[in-house]
């Protein structure tokens, strides 16, 4: 029984989809499904039940995936003990961005984590909130920086600060905009967001929850995306207003006359990785960067 072939049985037990299990594991399909064979053949019964829709964890596999969760969560804690009893921090850190690398100081953050730690290899990854959650806590990115709230019980966050977001739009259409109601700033031209997108809440306080624009000009959950196309004169987006300050200084964009709102930027890694050598190095790096 091998290390990979537990980590393939329980990423394909969460996912129920052996395609996107072996997308988590980075590998493919026939390699994911070997190493369950595997696995199966040597305990002697089937772990999984085929169906159209996916992979269903048959009764021993039922039985057995919270042992296999145990097995792993026991070896990381191992290999953290011998880090530590080493003295030396190695290895590969991924971080995972929401936004500009320059709002999160990214690079103060690598610098620091570079000259206390210089056997680590630290990867940043640009994405979006909800798949930063998605791929911390499934284990395929050690932290990332997200906006708004973490729901799943497996992840813990550092709150580094309230973001305030803003609604922009095109320079030449600040005559038009002055006291426009909701419905009405509803009916223009919107650059608007992913169901998934942490801003879709604060939208919704604007137009309500479940409404949305009538005129959807185009859709974008990069916030540089969004102020491109606010430039262009596409529609009106909402956007980090620190992103959008030079745009406003410019007077390339202006900004709208509603109420504005904050949202939380925190960075979040798994809960059960607390004292993992990777994520302690991190969080220190992080209190001086961010000084918490």
């Amino acid at each position: 029984m091998e290390f990979a072939q537990l980590k393939a049985f329980v990423t394909v037990a969460d996912e129920r989809n052996l395609t996107r299990a072996a997308s988590l594991l980075f590998l493919t399909p026939p390699s994911v499904s070997a190493r369950i064979k595997a696995l199966e053949d040597e305990l002697g019964y089937q772990l999984f039940i085929r169906t159209p829709t996916g992979m269903e964890l048959s009764f021993e596999g039922r039985q057995l995936k919270p042992e296999a969760e145990q097995l792993l969560q026991n070896l990381d804690r191992f290999s953290d003990n011998a880090k530590r009893l080493q003295g030396k921090i190695e290895g590969k850190l991924s971080i995972g961005l929401n936004t500009s690398p320059s709002l999160l100081k990214a690079s103060p953050l690598v610098a620091g984590l570079q000259c206390c730690y210089p056997q680590l290899e630290v990867s940043l990854l640009p994405s979006i909130s909800a798949r930063i959650c998605e791929q911390v806590a499934n284990g395929t990115m050690d932290a990332g920086f997200v906006y708004g709230a973490t729901s799943q019980d497996s992840l813990a966050k550092v709150h580094l600060q309230k973001t305030r977001v803003i609604v922009v739009a095109p320079q030449s259409w600040q005559y038009k905009l002055h006291n426009l109601k909701p419905e009405e700033l509803a009916r223009l031209p919107w650059i608007w967001v992913s169901t998934v997108c942490p801003y879709i809440h604060l939208l919704e306080n604007l137009f309500g929850v479940g409404c949305s624009p009538t005129n959807v000009a185009a859709s974008a959950d990069d916030e540089q995306a969004t102020i491109d196309l606010v430039k262009a004169g596409v529609g009106l987006g909402i956007v980090d207003e620190n992103l959008a300050a030079s745009e406003l200084e410019k007077g390339s964009v202006v900004q709208v006359d509603i109420e504005n709102t904050t949202i939380d930027l925190s960075l979040i890694y798994q809960s059960r990785r607390r004292q993992d050598p990777l994520i302690l190095a991190l969080l220190q790096t992080l209190k001086g960067t961010w000084q918490l």
